[in-house]
């Protein structure tokens, strides 16, 4: 069957440059699919938007479009850098994967899953984050979150707000304050209850190589029933950094540290 949505430019490469439309509009998304299902993102370079490079956001924020579920996404082997925010962003996603894509100069996790489910982070090469008004927790390489103001109204209180079943590995990860993430961000940052109550759970985290985090090479600052293991972390303060208090079995092994 062929997929729904295509979007590809392997032959012309898609080069999307930061500028002023008409009506002095900047360029929030570069590439953006929303309410969609089998789709594929496949061999695109995506350069100096201004929010986001590639994601299942609809434009503008707070639209009828934005924050729509998606399922059965690939984003795949496409080169995105130069943004405030997210360089690949699958957000209200289910069955998706992000495989072989280079990631680099974002100013917000450079692949974020917010909120995702069902889905699969592998052999991607993501470097170079300079932040740009972080959340708690920092920001990462890559990122599994739930993040309240992500969600549609309808949606907040089902089993689909929240990040389950993502694995991420094969990846590696250079000079990001962390290196991968996951976390909690309630609307209101303050809160702690929504640490316990909104985490993420059923997540995999192996085999990625990890070099020069300032903050954190691995960081799980709110997550349940995960797995931390075989990763390599080189150049990193914290290799490992496990908030005891908002995480529940968690399952540490076979990790392995260099200064």
């Amino acid at each position: 069957m062929k997929p729904k949505l295509f979007v590809s430019m392997m032959q012309a490469v898609s080069k999307i440059i930061k500028k002023y439309l008409p009506g002095q509009l900047t360029l929030q998304f570069a590439l953006s699919v929303t309410r969609s299902e089998n789709v594929l993102i496949i061999g695109n370079e995506v350069l100096n938007p201004n929010w986001y490079g590639i994601t299942t956001r609809g434009a503008p924020p707070g639209s009828d479009i934005d924050l729509r579920q998606s399922s059965d996404v690939t984003i795949a082997r496409n080169r995105v850098s130069g943004m405030k925010f997210n360089n690949i962003a699958p957000y209200n996603v289910s069955n998706f994967l992000v495989s072989e894509n280079i990631v680099f100069d974002g100013g917000h996790s450079l692949i974020a899953c917010s909120p995702a489910q069902q889905g699969a982070i592998v052999g991607n090469v993501c470097r170079g984050l300079d932040t740009f008004a972080p959340d708690p927790g920092g920001e990462a390489g890559i990122e599994i979150e739930y993040k309240e103001t992500h969600l549609r109204e309808v949606m907040k209180g089902t089993k689909r707000a929240r990040s389950y079943d993502i694995t991420v590995t094969g990846n590696q990860v250079d000079s990001c304050p962390v290196g991968i993430l996951a976390r909690t961000v309630p609307a209101d940052a303050e809160s702690q209850q929504a640490r316990e109550t909104d985490r993420c759970y059923s997540f995999t985290i192996t085999s990625n190589a990890i070099s020069d985090a300032t903050d954190a090479g691995i960081r799980i600052r709110s997550g349940a029933d995960g797995v931390v293991a075989t990763n390599t972390v080189r150049g990193a303060d914290t290799a490992i950094d496990i908030a005891e208090e908002f995480t529940t079995a968690i399952q540490q092994n076979l990790n392995a540290t260099r200064e």
